[in-house]
């Protein structure tokens, strides 16, 4: 029950999580022959922005399995 609520806490700030957490640091300019910047491409890899979201949604199983069997 508890990673819902941290679930909608996180739905309901997301916006400011998303303005104040920088996530240029991992990104990567893509620029064209003049040195323009056309757009900003994220590398994380896969794999870690799959387990941002496969933690969320296994607490959030696991915490209905423990309501429902408590």
């Amino acid at each position: 029950m508890l990673a819902v609520y941290f679930l909608i806490f996180l739905a309901r700030h997301e916006k400011e999580f998303s303005e104040v957490y920088s996530k240029m640091e991992k990104t990567e300019f893509i620029r064209d022959e003049t040195g323009r910047i056309l757009d900003v491409a994220d590398k994380t890899p896969r794999a870690a922005r799959a387990v941002w979201y496969a933690i969320p949604l296994f607490m959030t199983i696991l915490g209905a399995l423990v309501w429902l069997i408590g």
